[in-house]
């Protein structure tokens, strides 16, 4: 992966899923901290700072899961449902890792993985964090176009379902201007490593910049200065 991706994922991620240090119910009732679902194993600590053992982290899983209105409240209710914590740093550690799980996943689908534009590789991640890294076998028109790098067409098969789940709907605005800057960046030739999202490719030309056009229309209709609720690990049909 291009290091400008992972340097700058968190820009990316963090007003689509929030930078929550707490457990929290997802809309879908999943246990959910930072930008991904909870694992046990992770570094919790209490809210005192003091170490969370498992039974423990076992036993604030249990309590919140069985407060299910929370999953259709701001995560800022859920502070004082549970003691459990975890810091800045254990939280992007977390999505690193996470990160490299994806991408190695992502990597079977597309064979030519390092050469896709930074801003193809941020969008398909922006899918795989949505959607789970298989999404890929769902997509399947999408991947096709990927692979073939294809930009403009697969920009018209990247939207994923926002039924039932409205966060969806500016994930799919970024994700469009990721996959327009990747067409005009590779019509034009410009290094496959550089990003330019959240900007767009500097002085494109009209006749590669329609897709662009699309895409700044969807972001200025949908922005994203509130946090979103992401449909992590949903198999979504591809639509088209």
């Amino acid at each position: 992966m291009h290091a400008s991706v992972i340097t700058r994922f968190v820009d990316f991620t963090k007003p689509l899923e929030g930078d929550v240090l707490w457990p929290y119910l997802y809309v879908l009732g999943l246990v959910t901290v930072g930008y991904v679902n909870l694992a046990l194993g992770l570094p919790w600590t209490k809210r005192d700072g003091s170490p969370a053992n498992s039974d423990f982290v076992r036993s604030q899983w249990s309590a919140l899961k069985a407060q299910p209105a929370l999953a259709k409240m701001h995560y800022k209710y859920a502070a004082n449902a549970s003691e459990l914590r975890l810091s800045e740093d254990a939280a992007g550690a977390l999505l690193r890792a996470r990160m490299q799980s994806f991408e190695a996943t992502l990597c079977k689908y597309f064979p030519t993985w390092d050469t896709f534009p930074a801003d193809a590789q941020l969008g398909c991640m922006s899918m795989a964090w949505a959607c789970g890294p298989g999404f890929p076998a769902i997509f399947k028109t999408f991947t096709q176009f990927a692979n073939a790098r294809d930009w403009p067409n697969a920009a018209k098969c990247a939207a994923i379902r926002t039924d039932g789940n409205p966060g969806i709907v500016p994930r799919n605005a970024q994700n469009a201007l990721c996959f327009a800057n990747a067409a005009t960046a590779m019509s034009r030739g410009l290094p496959v490593d550089e990003l330019y999202w959240p900007g767009t490719v500097p002085e494109a030309q009209e006749a590669d910049d329609a897709l662009r056009v699309l895409a700044e229309r969807a972001l200025a209709e949908h922005p994203i200065d509130v946090v979103g609720q992401a449909g992590r690990n949903i198999e979504e049909e591809e639509t088209t």
